[in-house]
C-alpha cells in the first residue's frame, strides 16, 4: 500500500470514540466488594467455566521449530492476581473467565476504540508483520488481523488456556493471518531483531514486576524495525489527587504488582531507551495509550 492509500484509510476513520464504559455486571461488583461472602458462589462459577484443557506447559502452543516448553517466570506463581483461584492464569477456565470479565471498565478493550487507534497507529506503516506482546484471548490481535489482512499478525502469551481460546476464536471467525504462541513477553528471542513493523502490549505491564516489564519493553524495541512503532495500552501514572493511595490499596486486593508498574516510569523509560516521538495519545480514567517510534 502506498503512503497516499494509507492516508486515505486514515481519512476515513471516524472521531475517537467517547470515554464511555459499560457498568460492571452485578456479580463482578459483588465479588470485589464482598469477596469473603461470595467466595462459595465464585468457586461454583469457576467450576462451571468452559475448560480449555491441554498440556500444562503449553507444549501444544509452541512456535514452529521449538521443542523446549516455555519457562514460566517465578512471579507467575508467587502472588494471586485479581483474586483468581490457583493456578491463576493457568486455570483451565481462564479463557471464558477473561472473555466474560476483561472488557468491563477498560477503554482499550472496546472494539470501536481499538479500531480507531489501530488505524491511527498502524496504517501509515504499511505493515507486513505485527506482534501483540501479551495477547490474552486474542480479541485485539484478531481485530488487527482483520484490519490488515495483508499482514502476518502474531500474539504471544503465557496462559495456555487463553491461547487455546484465541486459536479457536480465530478459526471460528475464519481469520487465517493470525497465529498464537506460548511465549514469555520478557524473552522473545525466538524472533530476530527488527522483524516487526508494529509491536504493542495491552494491559499486561501492570501485571508483572518491574524487571519483567522493563525486559518486555526492551524486547519490543529490539523486535521493531527502524522506522517502526510500538504502543502500550495500560494504566496511567498516579497523577490525580489521591490516586496513589488508591493504587496502594489495590496491591493487597487485586493488583499485587501495581506499584512496581509505576516504578517502570513507562513514558520516561521509552525516551531513555532511545525511542523518539514518545507521545501519550490519550488518557481516559484508568486507561492511557502511549506510542513511540524507533529511529529510522
Amino acid at each position: 500500500m502506498t503512503t497516499t492509500e494509507a492516508d486515505t484509510r486514515l481519512a476515513d476513520v471516524p472521531p475517537a470514540p467517547p470515554a464511555y464504559k459499560p457498568p460492571a455486571p452485578l456479580f463482578l461488583w459483588a465479588a470485589r466488594t464482598f469477596r469473603p461472602l461470595v467466595a462459595p458462589a465464585l468457586s461454583l462459577w469457576w467450576s462451571r467455566l468452559e475448560k480449555m484443557d491441554g498440556p500444562f506447559d503449553g507444549s501444544d502452543l509452541l512456535p514452529p521449530g521449538v521443542t523446549e516448553p516455555t519457562t514460566y517466570p517465578p512471579y507467575y506463581f508467587m502472588k494471586p492476581v485479581h483474586g483468581m483461584p490457583d493456578p491463576g492464569w493457568l486455570h483451565p477456565g481462564m479463557g471464558e473467565f477473561y472473555y466474560k470479565t476483561a472488557r468491563w471498565g477498560f477503554y482499550f478493550d472496546r472494539e470501536d476504540v481499538l479500531r480507531y487507534y489501530f488505524h491511527k497507529l498502524i496504517a501509515p506503516l504499511n505493515p507486513k508483520r505485527i506482534l501483540d506482546a501479551g495477547c490474552a484471548i486474542g480479541e485485539a490481535t484478531i481485530i488487527v488481523a482483520k484490519m490488515f489482512p495483508e499482514a502476518e499478525v502474531i500474539g504471544v502469551d503465557l496462559s495456555p488456556p487463553m491461547l487455546r481460546w484465541a486459536r479457536r476464536e480465530a478459526e471460528r471467525q475464519g481469520v487465517t493471518n493470525v497465529k498464537f504462541y506460548h511465549r514469555d513477553f520478557a524473552d522473545l528471542s525466538y524472533w530476530e531483531d527488527s522483524s516487526f513493523d508494529f509491536v504493542y502490549e495491552n494491559y499486561c505491564l501492570h501485571e508483572v514486576p518491574t524487571y519483567a516489564g522493563l525486559a518486555c519493553v526492551k524486547e519490543m524495541i529490539r523486535l521493531t524495525r527502524p522506522g517502526g512503532r510500538i504502543a502500550f495500552a495500560d494504566w496511567p501514572p498516579a497523577e490525580e489527587p489521591g490516586e496513589y493511595e488508591k493504587r496502594v490499596a489495590m496491591v493487597d486486593a487485586q493488583e499485587p504488582f501495581m506499584l512496581q508498574y509505576l516504578d517502570l516510569r513507562l513514558e520516561e523509560r521509552l525516551s531513555e531507551l532511545g525511542m523518539v516521538n514518545v507521545e501519550r495519545l490519550t488518557r481516559v480514567g484508568r486507561n492511557m495509550l502511549v506510542k513511540a517510534d524507533k529511529p529510522a
